[in-house]
């Protein structure tokens, strides 16, 4: 195997080796998956602490949860970036800008995928919680929503520190499928790579180890996390 490759400029023009294509790709992932997880764990905490009320909100939540999960990452990327902006955006097509478009679909696309099991993390979290939390906090005269943000998401969240761990890794590596409509993030170079050197091996070598990287750090900062989350908030007695 031979990576001197990577020192070697790129045919298409522009000042850069292809190197410097795999830190680009790099970035694009890294800002797609940050961005993505955030969303996406905003979702599902709403999606999953309704989805343990009752009523009309519990209904709609539960209908989201389950028409999410059911449908494959690749299939919503595709319904949300040929089909959702022509039916209800029409004008926007015409004028948004393509790369926009691209990178947009793709963090909301991604976002929506991963809420469904954030989701459903944050709603076994709670749902774990002694019984007795819920009857002290309408007691005590909180309302349903300042019990939920005071008391009960805060604590599941603790508790789920270490599955949210995974899902912000497979958020990472879920990204990879947007490359389908054309992102250019860590995948695409590499299959742009692929084509204009013919090194198949070297190149998924390096989209291996940067994943691995981008994985690394993320496991690094959910760990902190974690840790902090202990100290801040010690176990009950």
């Amino acid at each position: 195997m031979d990576f001197n490759f990577l020192k070697e400029q790129v045919p298409t023009g522009e000042s850069a080796n292809y190197l410097d294509w795999l830190i680009q790709g790099s970035t694009t992932t890294v800002v797609v998956s940050v961005s993505a997880f955030f969303m996406a764990l905003l979702i599902g905490i709403l999606v999953g602490s309704l989805r343990t009320t009752k009523g009309k909100a519990q209904c709609v939540a539960t209908g989201y949860f389950e028409i999410v999960r059911s449908i494959p990452f690749i299939a919503l990327l595709f319904i949300n970036y040929y089909v959702v902006p022509v039916v209800f955006f029409p004008e926007l097509v015409k004028t948004a800008d393509p790369n926009t478009m691209v990178y947009m679909t793709g963090i909301v696309s991604l976002a929506i995928f991963m809420s469904s099991r954030i989701s459903a993390q944050v709603y076994a979290g709670i749902k774990a919680l002694p019984a007795g939390q819920f009857q002290s906090a309408k007691a005590l005269g909180f309302s349903t929503f300042q019990s939920y943000t005071r008391f009960f998401i805060p604590q599941a969240l603790r508790n789920i520190v270490p599955t949210l761990t995974s899902e912000a890794m497979n958020t990472v590596k879920n990204s990879a499928v947007v490359s389908a409509i054309g992102l250019v993030d860590l995948s695409l170079q590499a299959q742009s790579i692929i084509e204009y050197t013919a090194k198949p091996i070297e190149a998924f070598i390096c989209i291996a180890l940067g994943y691995l990287l981008i994985n690394g750090v993320v496991l690094v900062i959910m760990k902190t996390i974690e840790r902090a989350t202990k100290r801040a908030l010690p176990d009950p007695v």
